[in-house]
């Protein structure tokens, strides 16, 4: 039997604050100023606060995720190799994104049709007013809408794992040669430079929808600057558990990195993206792409990689051991994130024409939504087979009443498998 893997407390709680930092985002999104175009829910209360908060968030969220992804992907490819990394992949990803793609995505079809027509299409619905709802799915047809929705970052970690099969193959080959030795030089001189991957980074947002700003996928096509963007970072991940020595210069003065980031890499990336882009004069609602453009794709990467080294560090610094509550949530968070869309949708149409403050309706939706997520955790999946495939198996000796204390988790009577991490 293989050795237990190690487990990164730090990175795995960071991955974990990823998904749920993805909820609170997804229940902002009906409170943004600018309409998003995708989503069926547009409050009476909105603020450019929301949109801002969107911004942010979207620019070093699923890069933070998936370079962990990588990370953690290479750990087990080191500890089971080929087979054993393609059965464990098989369990945690294929197995939850086909079960999704079928039990949760027909709960959002039935979300988004109570919603805006104009949002049906991002999930592959017809945008027609007159769509039958019931005869949409007593018909069965609501099986040929199915795309990924949300569930896409499986999709594309899917498609990850299958494109490092021949790259690993390749690596093999050239194992101990020249060719080898140069490229893991030069990832250890690149690694630390965070305004050098940015640059790296530059082309892979040129050819976005909206400059500095990642494109987001709604469909079962593969669109080839959004692979590529993501796979940098899940590449990234890989190479630096390859290098993990090379995990304390990544992260080296973290908190320099957050301030420089938020202080002066963000607010350039907003000026430019928002207001300092030039227009055109023949079509002046849409921005030229040459001159200062540019600086928006730069300062976009730069910001996103500074806050990938920066939060990477805090929370290896604040994370660094274990606690039965980070382990808890770090657990939790995989089933909260499938499933969190149709709650947060439901309660967002139920709210939208209400008149409160868009602060306490946010509240309500996520704290309502998370209450949901975490019992049905708790109380359904946890110590189900469903948990045994998202987390690995775990057996109950006794209820635990201090599941979000400080004690260490062993006081908890917690048997798990050697498998953690997915």
């Amino acid at each position: 039997m293989a050795s237990p893997v190690e487990r990164y407390h730090a990175l795995d709680f960071l991955r974990a604050m990823a998904m749920f930092l993805g909820i609170l985002l997804h229940g902002v999104l009906s409170f943004v100023g600018t309409p998003v175009r995708f989503w069926p829910v547009r409050d009476i209360e909105h603020n450019l606060a929301a949109d801002l908060f969107v911004l942010v968030v979207h620019a070093f969220r699923m890069q933070v995720f998936f370079l962990l992804a990588g990370f953690f992907g290479c750990l087990l490819y080191q500890h089971h190799r080929w087979p054993g990394l393609i059965r464990h992949r098989l369990v945690r990803l294929v197995i939850p994104f086909g079960v999704g793609l079928l039990l949760i995505q027909p709960t959002l079809q039935a979300a988004w049709l109570l919603g805006d027509p104009q949002a049906r299409g991002a999930i592959g619905l017809p945008s027609s007013d007159s769509l039958d709802v019931t005869a949409h799915f007593l018909s069965g047809r609501f099986f040929l809408h199915i795309v990924p929705a949300h569930l896409w970052f499986l999709y594309y970690l899917i498609v990850f794992f299958m494109g490092m099969v021949p790259l690993m193959a390749i690596g093999h080959y050239l194992a101990d040669t020249a060719v080898a030795r140069l490229g893991d030089r030069l990832f250890q001189l690149l690694i630390g430079w965070r305004i050098v991957m940015a640059g790296l980074t530059v082309p892979l947002l040129i050819p976005m929808q909206y400059p500095g700003f990642i494109d987001t996928p709604q469909s079962w096509q593969l669109h080839w600057q959004i692979v590529g963007y993501y796979f940098l970072f899940f590449a990234t991940g890989w190479m630096l558990w390859r290098h993990r020595d090379q995990l304390p210069t990544f992260a080296a003065r973290w908190k320099a990195s957050l301030l420089f980031g938020n202080m002066v890499a963000l607010p350039i990336m907003i000026w430019m993206m928002v207001v300092g882009l030039p227009r055109s004069a023949s079509a002046p609602s849409l921005p030229d792409v040459p001159g200062r453009a540019y600086i928006a794709y730069y300062f976009s990467a730069l910001y996103t990689w500074l806050m990938v080294s920066g939060l990477i560090g805090a929370f290896q610094h604040w994370f660094h051991r274990e606690r039965a509550w980070v382990r808890y949530l770090a657990d939790s968070s995989y089933w909260c994130y499938l499933w969190h869309l149709t709650p947060i949708v439901f309660l967002q149409i139920a709210l939208a024409p209400v008149s409160l403050p868009g602060l306490v309706k946010l509240a309500i939706i996520i704290s309502v939504s998370l209450t949901i997520l975490l019992a049905t955790y708790e109380w359904g999946v946890r110590y189900s087979f469903i948990g045994a495939i998202l987390n690995g198996q775990k057996k109950r000796t006794r209820v635990p009443t201090l599941v979000f204390n400080r004690e260490p988790l062993a006081s908890v009577h917690l048997a798990r498998t050697p498998e953690i991490h997915r």
